[in-house]
This record gives structure tokens, sequence and C-alpha cells, in this order.
């Protein structure tokens, strides 16, 4: 394994969890929306150059106004009582089982004991905590609390092992009319995993310790690292083919069932750079595909123990179809993978065939279907299951002939034949409810129910479920993706995207100067709760632009710049609009200080990077860094520039102290300088506060930034060096704004305090490339 060595330089902050702290100032215009020309409301946000959510992390900013999660953000209390916002509890299970030595030895998790030896609620728990409390309302979540909790999720020891989301029953809808189900958000997930599609946003999804996804994820990079490419369809959709003007998947296709999880060993030898171009003997082709079968294998097992299931039980057909058909159907078998159903023949319900055309017409014919390949592993069928079996049975002893694909049509004769009843229309098809058919309330019921199984040895906690159905879990709509030129070509036009929220997307120029335009959803489940009918998002990344957007009532709210903050303030027209940010997280740099390629380059005399493995040369860099500037350079003008990193606002003492209170009058010497005295942080616990307060003034000083200690250790390293006439050290950076601005400020500050002895070049790669 490779020991990466990183050495920090602290700046400062702009996100959610440690050091530093960002103070931007919001302002908000309560005039904006009288004077707007064609649009109720005004926003601004970051330029996006797609709105490919699967890939690109950027979108996430924008998607919950086009995309909903089970959760979203909801009204203040007042507008709550107004729209009579519904209540959202989310059911709570306690898993209080013990363990044996025996089960540990087994393999047998906390989870696997509870399902195997627990009998199901019959009616919904008694502790639930209530979702809409926190300040959250539904998206694709179900409001009905009636029968089931919109939640229920398994507690054990105050984590959660198991959340089972229960969606809306094709309430929400995308832009093309297609109801959203819990395969959605498991496709989107897949999506992510899968290497191929290098999305940003998975180190997130593998932060959240949805089971076995580090799993996949390691076993497609073992894969890659053996045999020098992806494997394709990881896993393992079929193709979609067009019936009856509809796309369905081709489940049946001999390639699908003959090629699951087969080995791609063309693939290999045509595209990996260990094999192209050479000769391999049949000898050498056998031992890669039994090479490869062994990471297959051990792949297979792995996504489908991937932590989100769905209830579907087969593709392409709902629970209710399916199991509402069941009585109708002599030969179906629910143990079988592939078995025959009697579907409702849809020419029958033609409400203009006269009677004596309805008698040619057969009421139902005979389908085959496939089992879901990601359905709840843990669920089963109810004692209610076994009365719908049973007539199965029956008809099944009047039937005198066996299916036949190839004589379908006598089957469906023999079989319709023997119905005494509309099977089409009656009390039992109309009321059917296809949930009361599965065995176990906290598990997967039908495509309308999403559960998420987490790690059993990292199961989160209660905020991480609710963050997850707030901003983790999003669907997608995997067939409009693949019959529009896959994921890649996703979200780049506005043709190809989809919306599923209180709003269409009427208009949009991606990039810098752009703009989504939105149009209020006629169609949204809950659109007479939704107040503005049209919302324009114009995207700039400038500061004093979105000022100026402000000022000219274009937008109702926006940060607005360090600069100009003051001037603000005293406005009393803007004043009482004021309202304070407050986040804390850390920007810094990091020297690649990795053993193994010092081992590479130390005797390299054309690589100047061999000389970063030399303190003072590191020290000089360090020393010669304004922070503030930096910090301005890149944008980041409301921050604090950090001299150490202390874990601010997270890390404490027992009693609750701040460990940055511990250092409050700490100070260190340098080698060079012994007498100079430089503070061990920049800023006091008390000044540091400051974020939380209406407006303060903090001196932003950097107190590490020193150029006499700077250029004191850059003597010390040429003096070790006496050869070395200038350096020329890469800046690599994720080609963003603020890492540029950054890469920017890093060469300017080099030349200035070196006389150009250290030159930066800077290299900007794009986030996460597609792997070969």
């Amino acid at each position: 394994m490779k020991k990466l060595t990183k050495f920090l330089i602290i700046f400062g902050s702009s996100a959610l969890g440690v050091t530093a702290i960002s103070v931007p100032l919001i302002i908000a215009n309560q005039k904006s929306q009288k004077q707007a020309i064609n649009y109720d409301l005004g926003l601004v946000a970051e330029p996006i150059n797609s709105l490919n959510y699967i890939k690109f992390a950027s979108v996430s900013k924008v998607l919950p106004s086009l995309v909903e999660a089970p959760l979203k953000a909801g009204p203040s209390e007042n507008l709550k009582r107004i729209l009579s916002i519904p209540e959202i509890p989310m059911g709570a299970y306690t898993n209080d089982v013990r363990l044996t030595s025996e089960d540990v030895s087994k393999g047998i998790t906390s989870i696997d004991k509870y399902y195997s030896t627990k009998e199901p609620s019959s009616s919904p728990t008694s502790r639930f905590y209530a979702l809409d409390n926190f300040g959250n309302t539904t998206g694709t979540l179900s409001a009905d609390k009636s029968t089931y909790h919109p939640v229920s999720i398994l507690e054990s020891n105050n984590k959660i092992q198991s959340a089972n989301i229960l969606l809306n029953n094709g309430q929400s809808r995308w832009s093309n009319n297609d109801e959203v189900v819990a395969d959605d958000y498991i496709d989107a997930l897949h999506y992510i995993l899968d290497l191929s599609t290098g999305s940003q946003r998975l180190t997130n999804i593998l932060q959240r310790k949805f089971a076995n996804a580090q799993t996949v994820v390691d076993l497609q990079n073992e894969y890659i690292r053996k045999f020098g490419v992806t494997y394709n369809n990881p896993f393992q959709y079929p193709e979609l083919k067009k019936i009856d003007n509809k796309y369905v998947y081709d489940v049946f296709n001999p390639n699908y069932k003959d090629n699951f999880y087969a080995s791609q060993i063309d693939h290999i030898l045509k595209n990996s750079s260990k094999y192209r171009n050479k000769t391999v003997s049949d000898e050498e082709k056998q031992q890669i595909i039994k090479e490869e079968k062994e990471v297959l294998d051990k792949l297979k097992s792995a996504v489908l123990k991937l932590g989100l299931y769905s209830g579907r039980l087969y593709w392409n057909y709902s629970n209710r179809e399916i199991l509402s058909s069941i009585p109708y159907s002599p030969d179906f078998d629910p143990n079988a993978d592939e078995t025959i159903v009697m579907l409702p023949n849809l020419e029958r319900l033609n409400p203009n065939l006269t009677s004596e055309q309805l008698k040619t017409f057969p009421q139902r014919k005979a389908v085959k279907i496939k089992k879901y390949l990601f359905t709840d592993p843990r669920q089963k069928f109810s004692k209610d299951f076994d009365e719908l079996l049973k007539q199965s049975k029956e008809l099944k002893a009047k039937v005198s002939v066996k299916y036949d694909e190839k004589n379908v049509d006598a089957y469906n004769k023999e079989v319709n034949k023997h119905y005494s009843i509309d099977t089409l229309k009656n009390d039992f098809v109309d009321g059917f409810d296809a949930k009361k058919y599965r065995w176990h309330r906290e598990l997967a019921l039908d495509e309308y129910s999403l559960r998420v199984e987490y790690s059993a040895t990292e199961p989160t906690s209660l905020s991480g479920v609710v963050q997850d159905m707030l901003s983790t879990l999003f669907p997608i709509n995997r067939k409009f993706v693949e019959i529009n030129g896959g994921i890649n070509e996703f979200g780049l036009t506005q043709e190809r995207f989809l919306t599923n929220g209180a709003f269409n997307l009427e208009d949009s120029v991606l990039g810098p100067q752009g703009y989504l335009l939105l149009r209020k959803n006629p169609n949204y489940y809950s659109a007479p709760k939704t107040i503005s009918n049209k919302i324009k998002i114009f995207f700039s990344s400038n500061p004093n632009i979105n000022a100026a957007l402000y000022d000219d009532k274009y937008i109702a709210a926006t940060k607005i710049p360090a600069i100009s903050q003051l001037a603000y303030w005293t406005n009393q027209d803007y004043r009482k609009y004021m309202k304070k940010s407050a986040g804390f997280g850390t920007i810094a740099l990091a020297f690649n200080l990795d053993q193994e390629r010092y081992e590479k380059i130390k005797d390299d005399k054309n690589s100047d990077s061999r000389f970063i493995y030399d303190s003072d040369l590191r020290n000089a860099i360090y020393y010669a860094i304004n922070r503030d500037e930096m910090l301005n350079i890149v944008g980041w003008n409301s921050s604090y520039p950090v001299i150490t990193w202390t874990a601010f606002g997270q890390g404490s003492s027992s009693f609750g102290d701040a460990i940055e209170v511990a250092f409050d009058h700490d100070e260190m010497f340098t080698k060079v300088d012994a007498k100079k005295a430089i503070p061990v942080q920049n800023y006091k616990h008390i000044d540091h506060l400051s974020k939380s307060y209406n407006f303060e003034h903090v001196d932003r000083t950097d107190k590490g930034f020193d150029l006499d200690i700077a250029r004191k250790y850059l003597e010390l390293f040429k003096k070790k060096n006496p050869n070395v006439k200038s350096l020329t050290l890469k800046y690599i950076s994720n080609s963003t704004d603020e890492q540029q601005n950054a890469g920017i400020a890093l060469q300017d500050f080099m030349r200035k305090a070196f006389d150009g002895f250290i030159d930066i070049e800077i290299k900007s790669l794009p986030e996460n490339p597609p792997l070969p």
C-alpha cells in the first residue's frame, strides 16, 4: 500500500465542517418581485455547463429546483400553517437482538438475525420522529400515514441500520409523464457507482456507507488493475426495446440471458494497454478468462447485496399488475426466475367495441415475466398471498393444455374459457392493494417503496438518514437517459433532461452569463401550494455582478462581497434585509510527498519535483504565502486566514471546551530566527466566534506570512544545492475557477518573494476523468 504524506498550508474556509469561518452576508430584496418583468422570483447561482447531476457535483446547487428527492426543505412555520403542510412521521423500530459467538463465526449480522427471528408488526409503531419538525416537507415521499409510516427505520444502539422509504404512489411524475418509482433511485446510484461514468459524486456516495457500495467499487478497481479496462455494464441492465410505442427492458434477449456477468475477453484484448497489439495464445486467453471469472463472481455477489432495494417483483410490470393476475394464471410459479402470468388484454378495454366484438378478444393473454434483479432480498410474501396461489392452482386443475410459446393462442383460448366472471373489472381487481401481500412493513413493499440498508459495521445516524433523503438520494429516469445517448449525453441540452418537481424547465442557457428559466408545473401533485409561477436563476460567480443584479432588482437575494458589506449595512433600506450566513471548512495546498514517488525521481536531475522533499524549501514556500491575499484572489474574501488547523466548530475536550482555546496563547519559533515569535493560530477562539455575531470587524492579517523568514529558509536550501539556479514546480488543480485563481496567486507570491527563483507552472486537470 502506498503511504501518501502531505504537507498542508491552511488558508481559510467556506464549507461545512472544520476550521476557518466563512461569513458572507446575504441580503434579500422583497421589492424585486414587483419590478420583475417576466418572472416572479430572481435568483443567482454558480455557472454550470451541464445539467448532468450524476456526473457533476456542481449541479447540486440548482438540482432541488429541478429534480426532487424524497424530502425537500420546507417553508417557514407561518407558511406551514397557512398551506397545511402534512405531518411526516418516521416510524422507529428497535433491533434488540444479541449475536452469539456462533452467529459471528457464521458471518450473521444483527440485521440478519432481526429479520430471521422477529415477526413483523401488524400496525405502525407508536415510536416515531416528526420529520416535518426538522424543517422538511415531502418531495417524492408519501404523505399518507394511515396504514404505513412514510418512512420506517430500524435502530440499534441509536444507529440506523435500515430505512424503508415509501414514495407517493406515482403522484410525482417526470416531465415526460413517467411515474417516479423506487427503481429510479437505484438506477441513479448504479450510474454513480459505475466507474466508467466518472461521477464526481462517487466519493460522497461512498461516505454515506450504503451496504456493499465500497465493495462494488473496490471490485471494479480490481478488475481494472488486473485487466486494464473497466467492466462494461457492471450492474447487468438489459437493453431496451420498443413495444407498442413503449420502451421496456428486453430481459428475454438471448444475448442478455447468455451473457449475465460473462467474460468480456474481446473488450480486454482490444482496448487494454496490457494486451493491445500483442499476440495472446489460447492458453493465455483461457487464463485471463479464469482470473476474470473470479473477480466477476465476487462483483455479482456484491451488486446483489448493494444496500438499495426496490419492492418491485418483476421487470417491466408493477406488483399490482402481476399479483392481481395470479388467480387467473394457472401456470404462475412464484419461485421460478421466469414464469407465465395472464395479464389483461388491453385491446378488450377499448370502449368502442360492441358486445359481439368483445367476444372475439380474450380477457387475458399469457405473458412471460422475469424476476427483477434489485428486489428486496429480505422481503417475503404474506399469508394473504397463499389465497392467490390457491385460486391459481384451482384454475390449473381445470385447464387441459400446457403453455407453449409456439401455440400461445391455443393456451389463451383454453384458459379464458374457464373464467366464470369478468376478470378485468371486478371488486377484487379494482380494490387491489399490492402492499398487503408482502410480509414485512419495514422492508420494501412494491415499486413505490425504496429500502436503504447501511453497512453492518458502520450504520448511520438519524441525521444521516434525513440527509440522505434530502440531498443524497436523487432519482433518474434511466430509460430516458439510455434512449437519448446514454449517461454522457444526459443533461447537455434541455431536450436531454427531465424534471420531476414543482417546476418545469422552460428555457436554459448553460455556462457563464447563462440562466435557467423555470415555470410552475401545473401537473405537480401540490401545484396549488406552489407560490411562484416563474423563476429565473442567473449564472454568475462574480460577487460584484451579483450585487449589481440585486441593486437593479433582477434578483431577490445574493451574497454581498466583503468590500461592500459596510456600505450595505449603513443603508437603512438594505439593513433590514441583511442576514448573516456562516459556515466553516478548510481550504489547503498540499505538497505531494509520496515516498514511492520520491524513490523514482530522487536521482532524476531533470525533475525539480525532487527538491519538494527538502523541508527548508517547503518552509520557504509556507512563509512566503499571504493567506489573506490568496483568499481575496480566490474570491473567499469573507473567510479568515488560518495558520494551524484546530478543528474549529467540531473538536472539543470532554468538558466541552473547544480545542482552539488550548492554543490561544501559544507561539512557535523557527530555526532561522529564534527571537521572532509566530502564534500557533491566527486568531484566538473568541475572535473566531465572530461568525455568530450580526456584525463585527476582525483583523484578517495573516500572522504566518513573513518574507524575512521565507527568504532565510530559501538561503539554507541554496547552500545545500549550490548548482540549482532556479526551480519550476507544478501546481495541479481540478480546473475550477477557485483552484485556478489559487494557482495564479501562488505563482505571483513566489515570483515576488524570491525574485523568480521559484516558478510555478499551473496545470489544470478535469475532475474525475473517465477511466479507460
